[in-house]
Order: structure tokens, then sequence, then C-alpha cells
């Protein structure tokens, strides 16, 4: 039996006692272990192997095969001189090798017969343990069995952390699936809120159009009543009553305007931040909004520039021009205007 052996190839041992480590192609012996059991054991699993001498590899060819000797060569070559001392120097390099490839042969056989000595006298140990060694053999079935209860206990520990992985996941998935139902009930609260918002606004709307009838119903009213006074104004022949007179007939005309793009039909195009309305070219007569937030008017308001509004007010596009130089501008819809006809008397006092 060999008595020197090596780590397989791609294998690491290490001693269970002493914790040393043995790599690939180290060498590793009987007495590198506590016990022979556990050395035969790493031996019949093939971790441990017979050490065994490489092939050796055919020689390189030699500096002289490079050149073409020709061993016949004497005095009367074309070269003598040179073709001689390169035959002198190839034939003692020959013979110094051979001299040292029958010492190697002489020590590799040597160096064989102790190998086989070594082996027989080890193979004899672990005989004679193994014959003499039942304690041996308990400790090893001992190990083994231990072994085997680190493998159960591996085992074990294993199925244990799959069963709480896999609960771990259940409750994941059934998080997820509470948190989608509650994203459903969201959003269908989400709709039916919009749902109520729409039918408010539109109510709202209605409701606004109801209210500019009526308004344009008193102003019709009111309409009348200046007319009637008009009628009346003209039979006074006192400047100061034709100068009342002009007076109404001023507010006529402007009540007549305002009454004429009132009863205009509106259209409600939505509710928007004040910052976000269109543009005045980018509207028609009638388009009708509801500035959400508080605001100042500007230059493009009928009121003028610099009143203050608070938020929820309606806002519509007027035309302020003629046919032939139309001028659109925002008019505020804010409330009703009450017109109460005045006697000559009292439009006479105004004046003295």
């Amino acid at each position: 039996m060999n008595d020197r052996y090596v780590v397989a190839p791609g294998v690491t041992i290490e001693v269970s006692e002493t914790g040393e480590e043995f790599r690939a192609g180290e060498n590793i012996t009987p007495a590198d272990f506590p016990t022979i059991a556990e050395f035969k054991g790493f031996l019949a699993s093939g971790r441990i192997i017979p050490y065994s001498e490489p092939e050796p590899e055919p020689p390189a060819p030699g500096v002289w095969d490079y050149f073409s000797i020709d061993e016949t060569l004497d005095e009367n070559s074309a070269n003598p001189v040179s073709n001689r001392g390169l035959y002198v120097a190839f034939e003692n390099e020959r013979a110094l090798r051979k001299n040292t490839d029958d010492d190697l042969s002489e020590r590799l056989d040597d160096e064989e017969t102790a190998r086989i000595n070594a082996d027989a006298a080890l193979n004899a140990r672990i005989d004679t343990a193994f014959d003499d060694g039942s304690a041996v053999g308990l400790r090893l079935d001992e190990e083994i069995q231990n072994r085997i209860n680190a493998d159960n206990a591996l085992s074990s520990r294993i199925t244990s952390e799959s069963t709480a992985r896999t609960a771990e996941s259940e409750a994941l998935n059934q998080k997820i699936t509470d948190e989608e139902t509650e994203r459903k009930e969201k959003d269908l609260a989400l709709e039916a809120k919009i749902d109520e918002e729409t039918q408010t606004r539109e109510a709202a709307t209605r409701d606004m159009y109801s209210a500019i009838s009526q308004e344009s119903t008193l102003r019709e009213n009111s309409d009348n009543e200046i007319k009637s006074a008009l009628e009346t104004l003209d039979t006074q022949t006192n400047s100061g009553i034709e100068s009342v007179r002009d007076f109404a007939v001023s507010i006529y005309n402007d009540l007549s305007d305002l009454s004429v793009k009132v009863s205009a039909a509106f259209r409600f195009e939505g509710s928007r931040e004040f910052a976000d309305l269109p543009s005045l070219e980018d509207v028609e007569v009638g388009d009708l909004y509801n500035v959400r937030d508080s605001f100042t008017t500007t230059d493009d308001f009928v009121e003028g520039a610099g009143k203050e509004y608070a938020a929820g007010v309606d806002i519509a596009c007027v035309d302020m021009g003629s046919d032939e130089e139309p001028l659109m501008k925002w008019d505020v819809l804010g409330g009703t205007v009450g017109i109460v006809p005045l006697s000559t008397v009292e439009v006479e006092a105004m004046f003295n």
C-alpha cells in the first residue's frame, strides 16, 4: 500500500479536532488525523487519493537537433574545424545526459522500494487498528450518528424556516388583497362624490339661468316705467327738466344695452381659478364661467380695474362695442338691480 497520499483535485479537507486544512494536491498522511477511522473515511470517499508519480514528459528537442551533424566529418570536410567542434560538444552533452538519466533512474527505483515498504507498514498499522479497535468502531458509529442527528436538525430547521416563509408570504398576499379592496371602495366613493358634485353644479347652473331670466324681466319692467317717465318729462319745458330727461334717456339707453346683453343666451363653460381664465380672444359672447377664488378686476372688465370680488362669482363675456367694432369684456354677474321710478317732483327736487 502506498504510504504517500494527496488531497484529491478540487477538494479541501479539514481535520476534525485540530481544524487544520489541506487543499487539493497537498501531501497528507494518516498521522495528520486524530483517528485512523477519519482518515479511512476520507480515503473511502475519494477525497484522499494515493500519490502517483506523473508520467515524465517527453524531452523537448535538444539544442543539437537544430544542427545537421555529420558524424563522418574529418579533416577533409569543407569546414573541418567548425563541424568537428560541434560534434565533440554534442557527444559530451549526450554522455552527460545519459549519466544523469542513469542516476535519476536509480534514485527512482530506490524511492519506489522505500514507498512499497512504507505502504506495507501502513497497511499493517491500519489492519491492526481495525482488528484491535472496537472502540474506534464505536467512535466511528457515534460520529456517524452525530452527523445523522445534525442532518436531521438541519432538515427540521429548513422545514421550520420554509413554513415561516410560507406564512409570511400568505400574510403579505392577504395584505395586498385587503389594500386592493380598500382602493376599490375608495374609487367607488370618489366616483359617487364626483356624480353628486356634478348634479349640484348642474342644479346651480339651472338656478343661475332662472335668476338671469328674472333679472331680465325686472329690467324690462323698469324700462317701461322709465319710458313712461320720459313721456311725462317731454311735456316739460323747463331746462332743468330737459336735463333730467337727457339723464333719464342716458340711463334708459344703458339699461337697454344691459338688458339686451343679459337676455342673450349664456353658455356655462365650467368653474376655473381666476388665473386659469381664457383670454378674451379665445371666448365668445355668452360664455359664462364660475370663478372659484377671490380676484380683482382688470381693464378687461366692464366694471373697470381694481374692484375686488369674493370667490364663487360668475362672470360672462359680453360685447361692449358695435357690429363694426366689437369690444369684448368680462361682466361680473353679481346680484340684482332694483329700479324705482321717480315722480316729477322728486326729479325737480334733485336739481333745486
